[in-house]
Parts: structure tokens; sequence; C-alpha cells
């Protein structure tokens, strides 16, 4: 925003919040922080994590310090990188980048749950959660869905049928092209969702 502002830049498009992906990826409060930046794009570093936690308090209920530590852990695994937009999922960067960490994120996010006082804190700290639960399915798939074990194969089912449910719930689309899944099967993880939806509906 300050390159914006020093080069008498007036207007901006910013795309990816809420669009067509309703609240998936933090999208309110990167929507919030963007307003905040274009009024003042020369805050300092303090103010803008002032009205990050301000927001997140507001809007995530007592569990928010917890989401913010999870945004925080995610922001550390991916600083300093380039991150695309155009068919990451496929390529599965961010669950080989967050392998490490997903378990503390999802840690954060079900402590964050437990702590909300209302069911509008507690969608909204569970709808922002898709994102990793997307993550962590795709981490676990193979290993859960080729076991021989019973369990851990309807682990596979279980889960990959929640995050559909959670998809579905909050009306989010796997991306701006494809609306929240609808599959009859989850053979595959949910990077392959997008290809075996174009399969369900248009054939092989």
């Amino acid at each position: 925003m300050k390159l914006f502002a020093d080069s008498n830049v007036r207007g901006l498009f910013l795309q990816g919040n809420a669009g067509m992906g309703n609240n998936g990826e933090f999208d309110r409060v990167r929507g919030y922080l963007e307003a905040k930046l274009a009024w003042d794009p020369y805050m300092s570093e303090e103010e803008y994590y002032t009205h990050m936690k301000e927001f997140m308090e507001g809007f995530y209920g007592d569990g928010w310090e917890n989401v913010y530590k999870a945004l925080m852990l995610l922001h550390t695994e991916f600083e300093g990188q380039h991150i695309g937009v155009f068919d990451n999922p496929k390529e599965r960067w961010m669950s080989t980048a967050l392998s490490g960490c997903i378990d503390q994120i999802q840690a954060y996010m079900d402590t964050a749950k437990l702590a909300s006082e209302s069911k509008a804190q507690f969608e909204a700290v569970d709808c922002s959660q898709i994102q990793f639960d997307y993550i962590y399915l795709d981490i676990h798939f193979n290993k859960w869905y080729k076991s021989t074990d019973p369990a851990l194969k309807q682990k596979s089912y279980d889960y990959s049928l929640a995050l559909q449910n959670k998809f579905q719930k909050y009306d989010v689309n796997i991306s701006d092209a494809y609306p929240p899944p609808e599959l009859y099967d989850f053979s595959a993880p949910p990077t392959s969702w997008k290809e075996l939806m174009d399969v369900q509906m248009f054939g092989e």
C-alpha cells in the first residue's frame, strides 16, 4: 500500500476477498486490513497488528488469540516465499510446506472453537479452519486411505465427508471456478477433488 500511495495510485482492485470464496481463508480479516491500509497506507507495523487483533477479537470472540497464533504460524512458514495463484492446490506445495506445523495450527483453531461463547463466534472460527482442514486431509489422506487398518480407511472417508459438508455449510467454493464440492465418493485427496468433480459433471 505504501508503494501505491508513493506512486499516486488512486484506486485498487483487490481480488480474492469473498467474491466467490466466502470466508475460507481469512478473507474477512484481509478485507478489513486492506480497507484500513487504504485509508492510512503509512501506518506503522504496530498499528497494523493492533487493527488485526482488534478485528479478530470482535469477529472470533474469546478464542481469537489462538486464531491469531495460527495465522502467525502460517505467516512464519511462508514469509519470504512467492505465493502464486494458479493451480497451487494441484501442486501440493502448501501441504508440503505446512506438514511440520499443521497439527499445531489445527490445535490452535480447535482451542479457539472451544472458547466460543456464541454460534456466530464458533462458525467464524470453524469456517476459517476450512483451509487448514483441507491441508491436514491432503497430508494424511493416502496414509489413511491405503491403510490395511479398516479404522484408518474409514477415517479418510469420514474426514473427507466432514470437509465437504463444511464447504457446503458455509458456501465456500473450492476455487473461483468451482462451487462447493458435492462428491459421491472420496477416493482421492482434496487436491484432486476438482478433477473428480469434472468427471462427475462431464464424464471422463
